[in-house]
């Protein structure tokens, strides 16, 4: 049997964006042949407000906040108990603060279920802004050298860049590789995701499922890489 686990942001939609409609349709088809999973940082109500229930239940595991929070057909399988402490927490303040990018919009730290995610314009941003941290953040590297400080900082904390605009942190040692503990790991296994390198948030789990004798890694561009691959002819699972 053939697993396929795909990341969110980047891999299945736009950031935050809800899936291309031909796409999802497709998605529909190919989740009802093979086994198919979602591993993302972002939390379960995101999945299902980027893909919709009715996707996002054809899914056998959703493996939200890094897999931290586990759902099967919207319904939850597991959920860790860990938080950030308030000496944490004022760290990550502190150092947001300390940065000079010029367009915050409010709301950066966001607390979910085993993780944290930490965004430097602010959970707020729309589109827009998005697209001015973008280029900002490729030209200050803004976001690996937060990265680097906390895990510096704290030992018993991993931080790794997500999504567009975020960090997320978690405990050490529960990134997202944490998820091949329940799969067979002689049977075949395909991982998709945007952030395969080192202080990405795909990172562990791609080198992980490298490692495996059946494992194989894309390393995606964006959903349309994502589709293409799928939908060649020649790809075989």
């Amino acid at each position: 049997m053939t697993s396929f686990i795909f990341d969110l942001d980047g891999t299945l939609t736009d950031a935050r964006q809800k899936i291309n409609n031909k796409f999802k349709d497709f998605m529909h088809e190919f989740a009802g042949k093979y086994s198919c999973y979602i591993c993302t940082g972002s939390d379960y109500p995101k999945v299902e407000e980027q893909l919709g229930k009715d996707l996002s239940d054809k899914f056998v595991t959703i493996f939200a906040c890094s897999g931290n929070h586990q759902f099967s057909q919207g319904n939850e399988t597991y959920k860790s108990d860990w938080q950030i402490s308030e000496q944490e927490e004022q760290y990550f303040i502190n150092e947001l603060e300390k940065l000079n990018y010029p367009h915050k919009t409010g709301k950066h730290i966001e607390k979910r279920v085993g993780t944290v995610n930490v965004s430097i314009p602010g959970r707020n941003a729309t589109v827009e802004d998005r697209k001015i941290f973008i280029p900002w953040d490729k030209k200050h590297d803004a976001r690996n050298t937060l990265a680097a400080k906390i895990n510096q900082e704290f030992p018993k904390l991993e931080a790794v860049v997500g999504g567009e605009t975020g960090i997320d942190i978690f405990e050490r040692g529960k990134d997202k590789s944490q998820i091949l503990e329940g799969f067979n790991k002689n049977l075949s296994v395909h991982f998709f995701g945007d952030k395969m390198y080192p202080g990405g948030n795909d990172f562990a789990l791609g080198v992980a499922i490298g490692a495996l004798p059946n494992g194989k890694v894309y390393n995606i561009k964006n959903w349309q890489h994502t589709y293409e691959i799928l939908k060649d002819p020649n790809f075989i699972p």
